[in-house]
């Protein structure tokens, strides 16, 4: 295993070299590894980190047995960015991905699952959130990998859907009755990030912190699967890591969540490692050992490769630190850390710098300097005291990024345009290198002042928003925009809110603001695009959904709508390549389910349209026109009991909605059920005094119950209304003739 760069300060930073990966199995005994990694997890909310709040006896027990790293430390506060470096062993500027929801890991960077899949290991990922869904890249070398939310929750409109602790471990322990060794299992549990929504029973342990009692849950639930482990014989050939990506603020430095700002709540993780007894590793380490010295999340691929024997012959940020649990020195490297959120999302300034041994440098357009040994709350800005030792931190970062922007270009340049045609397709490449901040941009607003804004308009707004109090919301999301007027996220979200509420003059308003600002916000495009459909204006919907594409390539929504849109104007071959291509993307896609369900309807193709909507029916079973159609396909079939089970789901669904209430009294009169379709069209005529086939049907109804002179007048009713009305004359004829 090499290090992409030697310690620099000292620091030599070296060009990146090539990410082609040659492996080789050494000579030893295979083991199986489980890395878990649980989301926004405080090492200080942890026993064996020193907390005595009781949150954590399964994980302090893992502490006990194995290797416990007090000072690891995170490159960026941020779930996928994170995640990416702890698979590649690559900093967030080496594979590229800077933010969540609209980088991808390209498939030419190599991940851990790769490297175990090609040297014979069974691979399985459980994920807990959106955020790492298979459309990012991070599936790469798994044979399977479980990002099915079906089922989940999402608490936050402005979150990601996610799935619950016992929901992943459930999973990943179903999975592990009938593995395979030897395998590499990677299970992401979600729950401490926000909204903190634990069990009841969890709360009460923990009334004075929800955050405290997500962790406890999770804890519980990671103490399960590995009790599994224990059971089914696994755990003495098993190497267990549990690591987080990043911190969470909890009101220090007044960053309440994460992503923000680059302080030690935020980028400081846990890092645990319990070394299985046949590794041949456990004799030479310490039980309970705790190693001070500093290490990075991008330590853990190559540590975890070097424990079970495998080589990679590839370049990586990170290096393995088994000299450390054998008791044997390492020189000090550096931290690279950022966050460029703040810039993506809002404008303000991004967070860059570095951590070398006790010395952490950020640059932001005030430069900070703490020594985070001595001062942990980073309390004393020591950047007009340390000015020598900052300079120098200084020109080893920017020399840092210089070379890795660099190396970076060159490795696009070195992609052919179908290649590039081919990853934009598959949704690999999302920003552009112009889309990012370049490393002297300071020319935002500094994060850590605008901070209380987010205090005290945009959690509230979300809050209120989340509550259904849109009045709230709005006012909270437009006092943010009058104060921070070049804040996309804010003119975003204030687009949302006047979506809801039916302004759609108002919401296109703000959606355009944010694009004004941020001309590469596919979400502005998007929403501007369902606006414009919403409207009928297809041609501009298209316009705004293909700009939407171009900017996030792949993006299963936008290729859904347009497929919509496509359907609409009866293109349904062009619409049926667009969504399966978003389906390839995101299988439970309820746009492309629902819209190919009608393409093949049209197309006749039965089968295929059931196996469509019945499909959508598995991730959304209240969804109504998926019940509706479904009904009409089993009338196609001839099947009466289906098409009553359907057509009453719809009108369960939607008790307002005419057309489903007279298609289930149409369905009881094929079954004879007299009655049952009366009282459907009733209500239809209930609801539309002048529905000629409501009237017709419940006349028909009538006729057939013996009750000759309603339906005689319910005939003439409907002809009063449409004198040409050819079924209704007919049967009135027939019932007047007396020949009923």
């Amino acid at each position: 295993m090499r290090s992409r760069y030697a310690t620099v300060l000292l620091i030599a930073v070296a060009a990146a070299a090539s990410l082609v990966a040659w492996f080789a199995l050494r000579k030893g005994p295979e083991i199986n590894v489980i890395l878990i990694s649980v989301d926004t997890l405080r090492p200080d909310r942890l026993g064996c980190y020193g907390y005595a709040a009781g949150t954590s006896p399964n994980i302090d027990r893992l502490a006990r047995e194995g290797i416990t790293f007090e000072d690891a430390i995170s490159s960026v506060p941020l779930t996928l960015p994170s995640h990416a470096s702890i698979l590649t062993g690559l900093y967030p500027i080496s594979h590229g991905i800077r933010d969540n929801g609209t980088f991808s890991l390209r498939p030419d960077f190599t991940t851990l699952a790769e490297i175990f899949k090609d040297a014979g290991y069974h691979t399985a990922a459980f994920v807990g959130a959106f955020v790492l869904d298979s459309r990012y890249g991070l599936d790469q070398g798994f044979d399977s990998y479980d990002d099915d939310l079906t089922g989940g929750r999402q608490l936050s409109a402005f979150g990601y859907s996610e799935k619950t602790a016992d929901a992943v471990s459930g999973a990943a322990r179903a999975w592990l009755e009938g593995a395979e060794e030897p395998f590499f299992t990677f299970l992401h549990y979600y729950d401490p990030h926000t909204p903190y929504e634990a069990p009841a029973e969890y709360r009460k342990r923990h009334p004075l912190s929800s955050y405290d009692a997500e962790v406890a849950f999770t804890d519980f639930e990671i103490g399960r699967f590995l009790a599994d482990l224990e059971r089914l014989g696994l755990a003495e050939r098993t190497l267990v890591v549990l690591v987080s990506d990043h911190g969470e603020g909890l009101g220090q430095h007044g960053e309440a969540t994460h992503g923000y700002l680059v302080y030690e709540p935020t980028l400081r993780v846990p890092f645990i490692m319990s070394l299985p007894e046949e590794s041949g590793l456990a004799g030479s380490a310490e039980r309970g050992a705790r190693i001070g010295f500093s290490v990075r999340l991008i330590d853990v691929m190559p540590t975890v490769l070097d424990a079970v024997g495998l080589e990679m012959e590839a370049a990586v940020d990170g290096r393995s630190l088994l000299p450390l649990v054998r008791g044997e020195s390492l020189a000090p490297e550096f931290c690279y850390f950022e966050t460029l959120y703040p810039y993506f999302a809002y404008r303000w300034s991004p967070l860059r710098g570095v951590r070398f041994n006790e010395w952490k440098y950020i640059l932001a357009p005030e430069a900070e300097m703490y020594d985070v040994g001595g001062d942990r709350a980073e309390s004393d800005n020591l950047i007009a005291r340390e000015g020598e030792r900052a300079a120098e931190l200084d020109r080893a970062l920017k020399e840092f990024m210089r070379l890795e922007a660099e190396a970076g270009s060159g490795a696009g340049a070195q992609m052919s345009a179908e290649e590039v045609r081919r990853l934009s397709a598959l949704g690999y490449i999302s920003r552009s290198h112009s889309d990012l901040p370049g490393p002297d941009d300071m020319t935002g607003a500094h994060p850590v002042r605008m901070m209380r804004y987010i205090d005290e308009f945009m959690a509230p707004g979300e809050d209120a928003y989340n509550r259904g109090d849109l009045q709230t919301a709005l006012e909270k999301f437009t006092r943010l925009v009058q104060v921070d007027p070049g804040n996309p996220e804010a003119h975003l979200h204030r687009g949302k809110v006047l979506l809801d509420m039916g302004a759609l003059d108002e919401a296109a308003a703000a959606y355009q603001e944010a694009l004004g600002i941020d001309s590469t916000s596919s979400a502005a495009c998007f929403h501007l695009g369902n606006i414009a459909q919403g409207r009928g204006h297809m041609d501009e919907a298209l316009d705004y959904y293909e700009s939407a594409l171009r900017l996030m390539p792949g993006s299963p929504e936008a290729l859904a709508n347009i497929g919509s849109i496509l359907v609409e104007r009866g293109m349904t071959d062009s619409a049926v390549v667009l969504l399966k291509s978003a389906l390839e993307v995101d299988p439970v896609n309820e746009v492309a389910l629902v819209n190919l369900g009608i393409v093949y309807s049209r197309l006749k193709m039965h089968d295929e349209a059931l196996a469509a909507f019945l499909a959508l029916l598995e991730v959304n079973p209240g969804h109504t026109k998926a019940l509706a159609n479904c009904g009409v396909l089993y009338v196609a079939k001839g099947d009466a009991d289906s098409m009553v089970y359907y057509f009453k789901a719809a009108v369960e669904s939607d008790p307002g909605d005419p057309k489903n209430l007279f298609n289930l009294g149409s369905a009881y009169r094929r079954k004879e059920m007299m009655t049952e379709a009366g009282e459907c069209y009733e209500k239809v005529v209930e609801m539309q005094p002048d529905n000629l086939l409501a009237l017709f049907g419940l006349a028909a109804v009538r006729a057939g119950q013996g009750r000759r002179d309603e339906a005689i007048a319910l005939l003439e009713r409907a002809l009063e209304i449409d004198p040409d009305f050819e079924l209704a004359s007919n049967a009135l004829r027939m019932l007047q003739s007396g020949n009923q």
